[in-house]
């Protein structure tokens, strides 16, 4: 509270600011993007610095450089909320900026509603991956809800995302999905048809058109969290690590916050079989 007071007092006398961050995705979406628009609508002149294919999540920012090619894990000093691993999430100076909204069109339109299922597969704090939806477990859920939902397949690889030191592996999903679920789009494909979009702006276009969310523990689970709806969030419990989200109960307690979505946890595949029987 002390921190939020400070950084309120300066800005009654502070009218432009400069906010620069290479670190981590996840605490880029809670702690540095919602400031900067915070800032924005208080009437404040914002610039913003951040890494490759950023520009399109600060669209309001007076101007906006991308300088960054590599992540890097790097606490955020010069904004009110530097830590983001807590119970309960101090929003005082907080605003997330309405990506919804902003980025709805009828570009991105199909025959079924859209479902945005989030993967990942890589090195988590030195260790192999823990957090994923296997090969199997998509097949379950790509059979199950292929019949109503449009399903995109978000699972990037190091030439689409901007690198943040962790190993991406190979799942053999991309190859599977082809084969066996071939109207299931896959992100990437949808890249190469839209090339006159960044990844990024595909992304956006695409989750803002969409209801419903299947992620996995980490950036994903944050960003999809920014677009409404319903998002069934995956997060392994590992006697290697459990991520600090699903420690503190933060997906319970306010992941809510970023767009007023519905964010569900589950700590099993069992349980996230029995989150789609819902929809």
């Amino acid at each position: 509270m002390i921190r939020q007071l400070y950084f309120y007092l300066i800005s009654k006398f502070k009218n432009e600011y400069t906010l620069s961050y290479n670190g981590e995705f996840g605490y880029e979406l809670i702690s540095v993007l919602p400031y900067a628009y915070w800032l924005h609508k208080q009437g404040k002149k914002v610039h913003t610095i951040s890494g490759k294919d950023s520009k399109a999540l600060y669209y309001f920012s007076d101007s906006h450089q991308e300088s960054f090619d590599k992540r890097h894990y790097v606490i955020p000093k010069h904004v009110p909320v530097s830590n983001i691993h807590v119970r309960w999430l101090n929003t005082l100076l907080w605003r997330p900026p309405p990506l919804k909204e902003m980025y709805q069109n009828n570009r991105f339109i199909f025959d079924k509603p859209i479902l945005i299922l989030c993967n990942k597969y890589n090195t988590e704090w030195g260790n192999p991956p823990i957090t994923f939806l296997s090969v199997e477990m998509l097949d379950k859920i790509m059979t199950h809800l292929s019949p109503k939902f449009q399903i995109i397949y978000c699972r990037p690889g190091s030439t689409e995302i901007t690198d943040d030191g962790s190993q991406i592996n190979d799942l053999k999903d991309h190859e599977f999905i082809r084969q066996n679920h071939p109207n299931v789009k896959l992100i990437q494909d949808l890249h190469k048809e839209n090339k006159d979009l960044s990844f990024n702006m595909l992304q956006l276009m695409c989750f803002s058109n969409a209801n419903h969310f299947i992620t996995v523990q980490g950036g994903y689970s944050i960003f999809c969290s920014y677009f409404k709806g319903t998002n069934i969030v995956y997060g392994a419990r590992s006697k290697k690590r459990t991520a600090d989200e699903i420690v503190y109960k933060a997906y319970d307690r306010w992941y809510h916050k970023f767009s007023g979505s519905k964010v569900n946890y589950c700590d099993s595949y069992d349980k996230v079989i029995t989150e789609l029987k819902q929809l």
